[in-house]
């Protein structure tokens, strides 16, 4: 009966391989997460503490994969966040920000209108112990390994000085 029961328990809370045909767990350059947006942009633009996720040239991800709305799922494959296509130019092929098109439209529960402290609270609502999500390009998914740290590297010196403290983001130096 146990054995029924861990079946019908895995059908429910779904399969990341079922949503993800390829599936890049190591960190490739060319890909970009920040917890929150870069320091240089205005204090009043609405993607200056939210999520953001850039790609640069040579990225492996075909040009018909770009989505218009690139959504974060959890470890199981559920959606967790959303990010609406802010644009590409120059050696960003493609910049995807939570409070721009859809990540600002979709319902509150999977707005991408959040830092990177907040969607590790959404992990930990969902049971997960865990802080990495995946982000899908069609059907190659990207495994960003920790939502509370910035991926690839970033020498704005608001990634440099601020971390998650509880659901909120924290800066030693003042950069609000």
């Amino acid at each position: 009966m146990r054995i029924l029961s861990l079946i019908f328990l895995s059908f429910m809370l779904g399969d990341i391989n079922s949503v993800c045909r390829t599936k890049i767990e190591r960190w490739p350059r060319w890909v970009y997460y920040k917890l929150i947006g870069s320091y240089h942009f205005d204090r009043a633009d609405p993607r200056r503490f939210k999520l953001s996720v850039v790609l640069r040239r040579g990225t492996t991800i075909p040009a018909g994969d770009m989505p218009s709305c690139l959504s974060l799922l959890d470890p199981n494959g559920e959606g967790i966040a959303k990010l609406g296509r802010y644009s590409s130019k120059g050696v960003w092929v493609g910049r995807w920000y939570g409070p721009t098109g859809c990540g600002r439209q979709a319902p509150s529960s999977i707005s991408g209108n959040i830092n990177g402290c907040q969607l590790r609270k959404r992990l930990r609502d969902r049971g997960f112990r865990t802080n990495y999500v995946w982000a899908k390009f069609g059907e190659t998914c990207v495994k960003i390994s920790d939502v509370t740290k910035w991926g690839y590297t970033s020498t704005d010196p608001q990634c440099k000085y601020c971390e998650c403290e509880n659901q909120r983001w924290v800066c030693s130096r003042n950069f609000r």
